[in-house]
């Protein structure tokens, strides 16, 4: 469950840290 957790997290995180880096890279 912990586990599972924490990939997910990762998994959001790298999506966040992209989406935010396009939105920068935009402006």
């Amino acid at each position: 469950m912990g586990a599972g957790k924490t990939t997910i997290g990762r998994l959001l995180a790298k999506q966040m840290g992209r989406e935010f880096y396009d939105s920068d890279h935009e402006i």
